[in-house]
């Protein structure tokens, strides 16, 4: 009897231990679950928080079939709301401007003149057109000192030198060291040079004596000037020691191509529909 209730109670201690075992192995599981649960939950978010994130970083994206920045999207989203939004106004406006943008920068403002051209020198003595020995003469207007002559004389120097956009100088002068004392010239009915440039440049519209030139007896009266010449009659003229007759020589600035006037005149009529419309405007509202 002891034996068998020994073994009833031992029985019933079974029982409990193996229902304790059980609630514990059924608390583990549903705690086991729960943390699952809890674990997917908090890495779903995070993943949909990344997502998101990335969706805001991301630098392309798929559209259409094609991966297309999000820049660009966004550049041309905003353009089509610029055209969308545009009146007839703003494109007369940006004609206008456009059209002045190509007249300044197709529009010459400088005239093509000697400067570091290839010019021929020739001197001319006792008449116009009888050349002295030594001439014709080929340089480059580049402001160098060149020999007015090869003949068994001392020879004056010359130059031509760029002084303005659309302005050469003729320097010509009797050195010094051969000439301490200065030098004279014979009076003829023509002593002097004439320098010309190639064709295809800017015509010369003027050539006069320079206020610092400092010889004497040459005046604007002893210059003549073609297209792409210019004559100086230095009969009678005395160089004093050191001293240089200056000549300048004006070139006309080029004049706008016909399609530079069309850009510009377009420019005017975009600016003057511009004035029609805000008056029209303007006229509607009162």
């Amino acid at each position: 009897m002891g034996f068998a209730k020994r073994a009833k109670g031992g029985s019933g201690q079974g029982k409990l231990r193996s229902a304790n075992s059980s609630c514990s192995l059924a608390s583990l599981l549903a705690a086991r679950k729960a943390m699952l649960l809890s674990r997917r939950a908090i890495d779903r978010n995070s993943i949909d928080k990344n997502t998101a994130h990335l969706a805001d970083l991301e630098p392309t994206r798929l559209n259409g079939g094609r991966m297309r920045t999000g820049f660009l999207d966004d550049v041309r989203i905003f353009a089509t709301k610029i055209l969308t939004v545009a009146s007839l106004k703003h494109a007369a406006t940006t004609l206008f401007i456009s059209a002045m943008l190509v007249n300044v920068s197709a529009s010459p403002s400088t005239a093509s003149t000697w400067d570091n051209q290839t010019l021929t020198f020739n001197y001319y003595f006792p008449n116009y057109g009888n050349v002295f020995p030594g001439s014709p003469i080929t340089f480059v207007a580049d402001g160098s000192l060149h020999l007015s002559t090869f003949a068994n004389l001392f020879p004056a120097t010359f130059s031509v030198v760029g002084i303005g956009p659309d302005e050469v100088q003729i320097s010509y002068d009797y050195p010094i060291a051969n000439y301490p004392n200065g030098a004279g010239l014979g009076v003829f009915p023509f002593n002097g040079f004439n320098i010309s440039g190639p064709n295809g440049l800017s015509p010369i519209i003027s050539a006069f004596v320079d206020s610092n030139s400092n010889v004497t007896g040459l005046t604007d009266s002893d210059i003549g000037f073609t297209a792409n010449s210019v004559s100086v009659n230095l009969a009678g003229v005395v160089f004093p020691p050191g001293s240089a007759g200056l000549i300048d020589i004006q070139f006309a600035r080029a004049v706008p191509e016909p399609s530079t006037w069309a850009m510009m005149m377009l420019g005017f009529c975009g600016f003057g529909f511009l004035l029609h419309r805000r008056r029209s405007s303007a006229l509607g509202a009162a």
